[in-house]
């Protein structure tokens, strides 16, 4: 009895068959005509119950045709923050004919990202997006979509899942540190006075590593033309300065994963401030030590580490 009840749980039938509230309906229905039919002997009401029947028999195998030659490739967002709406892409396939009004659902509980495929026809591949929030810090391992349709006629349900493991890293929250806070994680952070770190300067002189937007206050001689005649807004240049300072920030260990969150957050945002001012920035966690750099891929790096500290290979 034990092991038919752990086959029971581990067997999954390939398709999942759930009856809409019209499905109800004209299931009730077929049933009163056929009652009627028995009762009264009129060869009109058993034309009429096979004409039913046969609805009910052509919509399962036109929804199976529907969904069975779909393959999906799930290709995920590169820098989710956490709390902020992140779109992931589905590019849609299929081998033979097309599909028709597909829903597209994540069956993850933390990620439960949800789209609409109305059509396939005509084209190799479609691509539909799908909007949903990461809902904290750190890896979240997605596996089963769930393909499901009403096609043809809206009576049942037909779902179909497809296994598809894969990892979205989420960085941690963005946030803001305001001036009176600057000190205080600076001091906790880098053991020390915030202005025995860095040199307070907008703009260097030294190699190019960023293009943002023009800013009022801004001197025009660092407006990127080019860009900006390309984007259409003023765009500027950001050079690293010749003498950077190195700022050395250090996470320590927390027994609590939302003290680390905490801490995550604090230490992404000092790091985007200190790299703003030219400073080059080093981390250190209990597992690894980035090296002093600067520039948008460095703090890519710094973000991704933060991402996976506390979980070690583990989920969020």
């Amino acid at each position: 009895m034990a092991s038919f009840s752990k086959w029971k749980k581990r067997w999954k039938a390939p398709r999942q068959l759930k009856t809409t509230r019209i499905g109800k309906v004209y299931i009730a229905l077929s049933l009163g005509v056929g009652v009627a039919a028995l009762n009264t002997g009129n060869n009109l009401l058993y034309l009429m119950l096979g004409l039913l029947l046969s609805f009910i028999v052509s919509s399962g195998i036109l929804s199976e045709i529907n969904i069975r030659h779909l393959s999906l490739t799930r290709i995920l967002p590169s820098c989710p923050r956490a709390g902020e709406a992140c779109t992931v892409l589905y590019e849609a396939r299929t081998s033979k004919g097309f599909a028709f009004a597909i829903e597209l659902h994540e069956k993850h509980a933390s990620f439960p990202a949800k789209t609409f495929l109305s059509s396939t026809k005509n084209k190799p591949a479609t691509l539909v997006a799908a909007q949903c929030h990461a809902p904290r810090r750190g890896p979240l391992k997605l596996g089963e979509i769930q393909i499901s349709t009403r096609f043809p006629f809206g009576l049942f349900i037909k779902t179909r899942s497809i296994y598809m493991p894969q990892t979205l890293l989420v960085l941690p929250k963005r946030i803001q540190l305001h001036p009176k806070t600057l000190q205080t994680s600076s001091q906790k952070y880098l053991n020390g006075n915030l202005n025995t770190h860095f040199k307070s300067t907008t703009n260097g002189s030294g190699d190019v590593w960023g293009i943002v937007d023009l800013h009022e206050g801004s001197e025009a001689k660092h407006i990127h033309w080019l860009k900006s005649a390309t984007t259409g807004r003023l765009m500027k240049m950001l050079r690293e300065p010749e003498n950077s300072h190195v700022c050395m920030l250090k996470l320590e260990a927390s027994p609590s994963l939302s003290i680390l969150d905490k801490q995550c957050e604090e230490l992404a945002a000092l790091t985007h401030w200190l790299l703003m001012q030219g400073c080059h920035v080093e981390l250190q966690t209990p597992t690894q030590t980035l090296k002093a750099s600067s520039g948008p891929a460095h703090e890519k790096r710094i973000l991704q580490t933060l991402a996976w500290a506390g979980f070690d290979g583990g989920e969020a």
